[in-house]
């Protein structure tokens, strides 16, 4: 079986008053410390996943 290629996906979340950001979702097993998000100057928040394609839940965990 052929796998499918993965695709980076960028996941931004604005919070200019957070410590740390986290993502979590299907594709981390809703893990909410595996995926730091790196603070930008403008107050957002980024990270730059690779995922393969298709329906993906996620959250943001702001401070915990």
């Amino acid at each position: 079986m052929k796998k499918t290629p993965s695709k980076p996906v960028e996941f931004s979340c604005h919070a200019p008053d957070a410590q740390a950001v986290f993502l979590a979702g299907t594709f981390n097993d809703w893990s909410a410390d595996t995926l730091p998000l790196a603070r930008q100057t403008d107050g957002h928040w980024r990270a730059t996943v690779p995922l393969a394609p298709g329906h993906h839940e996620f959250k943001f965990v702001v401070d915990g």
